[in-house]
């Protein structure tokens, strides 16, 4: 009986933890481990969980690029490309991301679903910097874990629509909220994700695309013996950049740092791939 009640309490704080990681979370882990067919199925079911068209389509962008970098299937990444652009007619992608195929692959499906007339702009409603004070108000004010629940919920429902300037911002914030609510991981995980969003928007069209100050403050977490930490906040970045070797390269230590051999070799096997194209460099 006793041991009944040992288990049931530990089967009840698993079961809370595979909930509390999404489909496209599960995704995102999959395709940093080179688990390619997963992570495709994955990014299938997270598109067709999504609400929101322009979110739905993102994945389905991300899920073409596995098609394409991965598994080596032009033809079904040129249908999901149509399926995201049928979702989002002005969806844009950034190049820098991506190969240089991949982005011709993009425009050349985009410009054959373009109507002969003038479309209109979907519009992209956000809450924009003036919502920010106001959640950072009630950061401020938050006294228990339930404030601060709730306030993580409001504002991880205010990512799709943000705009893309200040989504760093909205992540900091979901950030500083982990922080308060102990889980310290998960809030570097954000800010290397934040960092990221913020170095693609400096970067100069055509450039690599390589947030140096995150991969040096990762390499600062080897050696001060926190590989834990410097791989949440290596998941960050590639969650923003999914195709940045620097990142996978550094993740590969940290993952060998930690013990964790197989997901070592995956992210190194990821690295090497993408060190055969010179445009990801």
């Amino acid at each position: 009986m006793k041991r009944a009640l040992l288990v049931f309490p530990v089967c009840v704080f698993l079961a809370a933890s595979l909930l509390a990681q999404t489909t496209l979370d599960r995704a995102h882990e999959a395709f940093r481990q080179g688990q390619w067919q997963k992570a495709a199925q994955l990014f299938t079911q997270a598109a067709e969980e999504t609400q929101d068209a322009r979110s739905r389509a993102e994945i389905r962008v991300k899920l073409a690029w596995t098609y394409f970098f991965a598994l080596k299937n032009r033809s079904k990444a040129e249908q999901t490309l149509r399926q995201a652009l049928n979702d989002a007619p002005d969806l844009e992608i950034i190049p820098d991301l991506y190969t240089d195929d991949f982005v011709a692959l993009f425009a050349r499906v985009k410009s054959q679903l373009a109507s002969p007339g003038p479309a209109p702009t979907p519009s992209r409603a956000g809450v924009g910097a003036g919502g920010l004070p106001a959640l950072r108000a009630k950061l401020a004010s938050a006294v228990d874990a339930f404030a601060l629940e709730a306030l993580l919920a409001e504002a991880k429902a205010m990512e799709p629509t943000q705009p893309a300037a200040t989504l760093p911002d909205l992540l900091e914030l979901e950030a500083d909220v982990l922080d308060r609510l102990g889980r310290p991981q998960e809030a570097l995980r954000l800010r290397g994700r934040a960092q990221a969003l913020r170095t693609v928007a400096q970067a100069a069209p055509g450039t690599a695309v390589v947030p140096l100050e995150m991969i040096r403050q990762a390499r600062q977490f080897l050696v001060a013996g926190q590989p834990q930490d410097a791989i949440a906040l290596l998941q960050g970045v590639l969650d923003a950049l999914p195709s940045c070797i620097p990142a996978f390269e550094v993740l590969a230590q940290a993952y060998v740092d930690a013990g964790l051999f197989d997901e070592a070799y995956s992210a190194l096997q990821t690295a090497l791939m993408g060190n055969e194209k010179p445009e990801l460099l």
